[in-house]
């Protein structure tokens, strides 16, 4: 299903009042029908979406560990076990390319909710149908475990 420009706005609008953290249990709480506002094409859309991402962090919620810096040797067996990422300018990256500016939006959305979800926020830039993720954690200055847990879940998001 297609979505036409209004609808995308509006979605992506609304996704906007989807998350808000109880600061007790940090679980994230949806209100679909406020989300939706009555549309039955975007309702289906967002359980899809919210399921599928939900999932994701849900399997990875369960390790999220301390930070600290990896050292050279740790970042290399990391990048070993990556797929599609590499060491550059002590940052880990990434690049994907799409069909389209939609579906590159689309990613970086959902990308969006797996960091808020975890507390760990990417570099990213988006050209068109390429989006460029960098992940580093700023307050060590440079890669961490939580820069290689991001990437292991944007990674389950979508082939490359």
């Amino acid at each position: 299903m297609l979505l036409s420009q209004a609808n995308t706005a509006e979605l992506l609008g609304n996704a906007m009042h989807l998350k808000e953290i109880n600061t007790k249990s940090k679980k994230p709480r949806l209100n679909l029908a406020e989300v939706t506002s009555g549309n039955a094409n975007l309702g289906l859309l967002l359980i899809i979406f919210t399921t599928r991402v939900a999932k994701i962090i849900k399997a990875t919620k369960n390790t999220l560990i301390e930070s600290k810096l990896l050292n050279a040797e740790e970042l290399s067996s990391v990048v070993d076990k990556l797929h599609g990422w590499e060491i550059k300018e002590a940052k880990l990256q990434s690049k994907w390319s799409f069909n389209n500016f939609i579906e590159a939006f689309g990613f970086m959305t959902k990308v969006a909710l797996l960091a808020e979800a975890m507390n760990h926020h990417p570099n990213w830039s988006n050209v068109y149908a390429s989006v460029t993720i960098e992940l580093t954690t700023h307050d060590l200055g440079g890669v961490s475990i939580r820069d290689v847990q991001l990437a292991q879940a944007i990674n389950k998001l979508e082939a490359k």
